[in-house]
């Protein structure tokens, strides 16, 4: 049995990767990167790209929307000050995973490799990740850190009991989760919500370094800021594609 697991999808324009680094960890690692000009992908080891680290309990969640137990999921991350939104949902028989501003389209294939992936790790991290270490005299103990004396008081302190994280917040070191996202004074740091962001068709008419002019079903054209687009396109296609675009931009085009 191995102790650690590595597993890329790669897309045309994005790739997502698996990492899980230690199966004594309760945790594992969601790498995404996307393709930049000529053709060159981001480089992790440069800092480009996006990380999430995802707790147990967010691990099975994952596997529910994978089996097609729930039909989306979504969660928050706060880092340094930097908030996430980590979204999955079912699209006929495809599934996006959006982390940020990464989007990942999973075929039926991909699914099914990353969910008996994914339960392996579950399995294993269940099994070596929640093991309490025996001390010298047989008592089940934390050892890790042991108790500090101060030599002023004559008395000895334990190590306060880490805080148990729930399933609506949980802590999981600097990173804070929540199903429902943080409010924020300033306009600009809103997070968006699944209402906020509409997945829609549309044809790619043209395209500059800021914006794309695309068709849509009710056959209206209109400029879409790239910066409202939250997935992946293919920018030399010239059938229908999806798109998920941020709802207001829609709807000040009497798109939707």
């Amino acid at each position: 049995m191995v102790n650690s697991h590595n597993r890329s999808f790669f897309g045309q324009n994005t790739a997502l990767m698996i990492q899980s680094t230690s199966r004594k960890e309760d945790w594992l690692f969601f790498r995404c990167i996307k393709r930049k000009r000529g053709n060159i992908w981001e480089k992790p080891s440069q800092g480009e790209g996006k990380v999430i680290k995802v707790s147990l309990d967010e691990l099975v969640m994952i596997l529910k929307v994978l089996r097609k137990e729930k039909d989306s999921w979504t969660t928050y991350h706060k880092y340094n000050g930097s908030n996430t939104q980590i979204s999955l949902n079912w699209q006929e028989k495809i599934i996006w995973i959006n982390i940020g501003d990464y989007s990942k389209m999973l075929d039926e294939a991909q699914i099914e490799i990353m969910r008996l992936l994914l339960e392996h790790i579950l399995e294993e991290k269940i099994e070596y990740a929640t093991i309490s270490e025996l001390n010298s005299n047989g008592s089940n103990s934390y050892q890790e850190n042991p108790p500090k004396t101060y030599s002023s008081s004559k008395k000895t302190y334990s190590k306060p009991a880490e805080k148990q994280a729930t399933p609506t917040n949980s802590y999981i070191e600097e990173e804070i989760i929540a199903p429902t996202p943080p409010s924020n004074s300033g306009p600009s740091n809103q997070l968006k919500t699944i209402k906020d962001v509409i997945k829609i068709n549309g044809v790619l008419k043209r395209s500059t370094n800021k914006a794309l002019l695309l068709e849509f079903p009710n056959e209206k054209e209109a400029w879409i800021p790239k910066s409202t687009i939250h997935n992946a396109f293919n920018d030399q296609a010239t059938n229908s594609q999806l798109f998920l675009i941020d709802n207001w931009v829609l709807e000040k085009n009497s798109i939707t």
